[in-house]
């Protein structure tokens, strides 16, 4: 039986600015596999119901701590998903309604972190700046 700890990794990026990319490398479909609950991803010993955040949190920075990882914490893993949607093309509305947004000004916020956004940026600075 594969244990949990096998199925959860992170790794880490520095970018070219310095700062750290965070990268999930969670197997959902091999960890469900090993509860087959068919209710929650992270169910209790008794599957009654989702483990409880403290525990979540707990096992989290556990493993971001092995890993070599200060500043991560569960909330990061919905950040990167989200910042990762976005550069992948996917519509800001549709990271709205997965994230359960009420506002898009909520869900712009994660837009100012992609690169194709720098990347966009740094062209139209490019042209605005062309013959000055």
């Amino acid at each position: 039986m594969t244990a949990i700890t096998d199925c959860f990794a992170l790794s880490v990026r520095v970018t070219k600015n310095g700062s750290f990319r965070y990268r999930n490398r969670l197997s959902l479909r091999r960890l469900w596999k090993i509860h087959a609950n068919p209710r929650w991803l992270f169910p209790t010993r008794a599957a009654a119901r989702p483990v409880g955040r403290g525990t979540l949190t707990r096992s989290f920075s556990a493993a971001a701590q092995a890993a070599g990882i200060r500043s991560a914490t569960p909330h990061s893993l919905r950040h990167g998903y989200a910042t990762r949607l976005l550069e992948n093309g996917v519509d800001t509305r549709v990271v709205q309604l997965v994230l359960g947004h009420s506002r898009i000004g909520t869900t712009s916020i994660y837009t100012h972190l992609t690169e194709p956004t720098r990347a966009s940026l740094r062209n139209l600075l490019d042209k605005v700046m062309t013959g000055l």
